[in-house]
């Protein structure tokens, strides 16, 4: 009965690439986060597919220098003083 209702390596994974592990009904919800306890290739594809998402947001995110943003707020609060 539990293998009927437990999520094939493929379910598992369309579910986490897709971002539904959460939003998934409790019951499937605690079926996928079995599967990934017992299975270690969904778990490595799991992990390797959240450092993707972490690396990508790094570099999507901007990359300030701290005295270039030093000399943009001197700037605007020396524009803003009344003359």
């Amino acid at each position: 009965m539990i293998k009927r209702l437990m999520p094939s390596c493929r379910e598992v994974s369309e579910k986490v690439l897709v971002g539904e592990l959460f939003n998934a009904p409790l019951l499937q919800r605690g079926l996928l986060r079995l599967h990934l306890m017992l299975c270690e290739h969904c778990r490595r594809f799991s992990r390797q597919l959240e450092m993707i998402s972490k690396t990508v947001e790094e570099i999507a995110r901007p990359q300030l220098d701290p005295r270039v943003v030093k000399a943009a707020k001197r700037r605007i609060l020396e524009h803003l003083k009344p003359k």
